[in-house]
């Protein structure tokens, strides 16, 4: 189970533990409690729920176990579905509050990771609800050029995505000769 928590970046909670592994929600406590006192796992301090850590060495050696054990696809896939769900009903139950912003800003690195799994294995429809919920802020945009990249890693939690474009020269005229309308 240790392999599975090389999943996460930076922190995580008993919550995404549990999904992640596949236990139950105390088993997770349970086992992450079994890491801490290992020292495989840290405990994130100043956090009014409890949070933990990898080291990147343990992270690292825990992906490559992952890896060697053939879970790595099932985790990843485990990982995408427990924050798309957290944050599709947090956005539908309280979309705007700050309260949403506070619970999913501690997840920002899993969540952008679990986009960026989303986007390499087409789940568009995945990977776009979860950017919806991540905006850029003027400064971080200041060095975008029209037609350039934009990442998962430019976004924020609670920011609104407003997209523009322009069409490729049909526009009206296009709908009308393809309806034919005259």
């Amino acid at each position: 189970a240790f392999r599975a928590v090389g999943v996460f970046v930076g922190g995580f909670d008993a919550e995404a533990t549990a999904a992640v592994t596949g236990l139950a929600r105390t088993a997770a406590l349970h086992l992450l409690e079994a890491l801490v006192a290992k020292s495989l796992v840290q405990r994130t301090p100043g956090q009014a729920a409890a949070r933990f850590g990898l080291l990147e060495t343990l992270k690292a050696y825990a992906e490559d176990r992952l890896v060697q054990a053939d879970e790595a696809a099932l985790v990843r896939e485990r990982h995408l579905q427990h924050f798309h769900h957290l944050a599709m009903a947090l956005g539908r139950v309280i979309d705007a509050d700050v309260r949403f912003n506070e619970r999913l800003r501690h997840d920002r690195s899993n969540i952008v990771s679990a986009v960026d799994w989303a986007a390499t294995h087409e789940r568009w429809v995945e990977a776009g609800e979860l950017l919806r919920e991540f905006p850029a802020q003027p400064d971080e945009l200041a060095n975008l050029k029209p037609g350039g990249v934009i990442g998962a890693d430019t976004f924020k939690v609670g920011e609104l995505v407003d997209v523009t474009g322009t069409t490729k020269g049909h526009g009206f005229t296009g709908v009308i000769k393809r309806h034919h309308f005259s």
